[in-house]
C-alpha cells in the first residue's frame, strides 16, 4: 500500500479522531494538531498491514497524544480560567456506525457544550478518554479496553469513578433541543439590550443571585483573572467593559457548542485588548443565567468563524 493509500484510508476516521481528541482535550486546536500527528505517526509505521482494520491502531495513537495534551495543559498550569473551545454547529457529530455501547448516556451535541466539557475538567486524563469513547462515541467496552491499553475491568472501574465525579453535572444538565435554543437567544437577547441600555438592574434580573462570570483571555489579551461571582458584580463588569470598549463593529448571534453566542469584532482598542471575541450564556432549570462566559483567547476560538457579518442578526 502507498503512502498516498494509507493516508486517504486514514481520512476516512478523520472526523472521528478529531471529534475524540476535542472532547479529551477541550480544545479544537489541539484536536487539529493530534489528528495530523497521527497521520504522521501511522507513516512513521508504513507498511502496515492491509488486512487490518485501521481505525484501532488510529484512535489509540489519537487517544494517547491526546492525553498528553492534556496532561501538559494541566501540568503546565493556565492564566486565568479556562474555557473549552467553541465548535460550529455541524461540527459536533461523530461520524459512527450506530453506537454499540448501551450505555450511552451523552448525546454528541451536550457533549461538545461549555458546560459538558467543563465538567470533565474533573476527570483524569485517562478517565476522560474512557468516558469520551464510550458513553459519547459509544464504542465497544473491547475497543475502548484497546485503545487504553487496559482491560476491560479497568476500563468498567474508570467509567464508574469518571460518572460519580460527573453526578453533580448530570444532576443539573438540560436538554440543548430546540425549545432551550429559542429561549437562549432571546436571553442573550435581551442581556445584550440592557447592556447597550445600561440597564444594571435589568442585568440583574436575568440572573440567579450566584451567577458566575467567566473570562478566558489564555494571558494573550485583558481578562479576568479570576471567576467573578454574583449577579450584581458581573453587572458591574460587563457594563464597565461596554463603557470602555464600545458596541461591536460586526455582530452576530449563532449557535456554538449547542448554545445561543453573541460573535463580534471590536474596534482597535490597546496592545492587550481582544479585537475579536464571543459572549455565550448559561442557563439553568429556573429560566436565569448561570453563567456569563466571554472566550478571547486564540485557540478557544480556533474553529469559530469571524466573517465580518454586519448588524446583530
Amino acid at each position: 500500500m502507498s503512502p498516498q493509500t494509507l493516508i486517504e484510508r486514514a481520512r476516512t476516521h478523520q472526523k472521528l479522531l478529531w471529534g475524540v481528541s476535542l472532547r479529551i482535550t477541550g480544545c479544537a486546536a489541539d484536536a487539529d494538531e493530534v489528528v495530523q500527528d497521527t497521520y504522521v505517526k501511522l507513516l512513521e509505521r508504513f507498511g502496515v498491514d492491509e488486512r487490518r482494520p485501521l481505525r484501532p491502531y488510529l484512535l489509540t495513537v489519537a487517544v494517547n497524544l491526546a492525553r498528553d495534551r492534556l496532561r501538559r495543559r494541566k501540568r503546565a498550569g493556565y492564566v486565568g480560567p479556562f474555557l473549552p473551545s467553541l465548535v460550529e454547529a455541524g461540527e459536533e457529530a461523530l461520524p459512527l456506525e450506530e453506537p454499540v455501547s448501551t450505555e450511552r448516556r451523552y448525546e454528541l451535541l451536550e457533549s461538545v457544550s461549555v458546560a459538558f466539557l467543563l465538567a470533565l475538567e474533573a476527570l483524569t486524563p485517562k478517565q476522560r478518554a474512557a468516558l469520551v469513547l464510550f458513553e459519547v462515541a459509544g464504542l465497544p467496552l473491547q475497543e475502548v479496553a484497546q485503545a487504553l491499553h487496559a482491560t476491560e475491568g479497568a476500563v468498567k472501574v474508570l467509567l464508574h469513578r469518571a460518572r460519580a465525579r460527573l453526578a453533580a453535572y448530570d444532576v443539573e444538565r438540560i436538554s440543548l433541543d430546540g425549545p432551550t435554543a429559542e429561549r437562549d437567544e432571546q436571553l442573550l437577547m435581551r442581556f445584550l439590550m440592557c447592556l447597550q441600555n445600561g440597564d444594571a438592574e435589568g442585568l440583574k434580573q436575568l440572573m440567579a443571585s450566584d451567577a458566575q462570570a467567566i473570562s478566558d483571555g489564555g494571558g494573550e489579551f485583558l481578562a479576568a483573572r479570576v471567576v467573578v461571582h454574583g449577579a450584581e458584580r458581573i453587572a458591574k463588569l460587563y457594563l464597565h467593559l461596554a463603557e470602555h470598549r464600545g458596541l461591536p463593529v460586526t455582530a452576530e448571534i449563532r449557535r456554538l457548542s449547542g448554545r445561543a453566542a453573541l460573535v463580534a469584532t471590536l474596534a482597535e482598542g490597546g496592545p492587550n485588548d481582544a479585537r475579536q471575541f464571543v459572549l455565550s450564556l448559561e442557563v439553568g432549570k429556573s429560566g436565569r443565567i448561570t453563567h456569563v462566559l466571554s472566550f478571547m483567547a486564540t485557540r478557544a476560538l480556533a474553529a469559530v468563524r469571524f466573517d465580518g457579518a454586519g448588524g446583530l442578526k
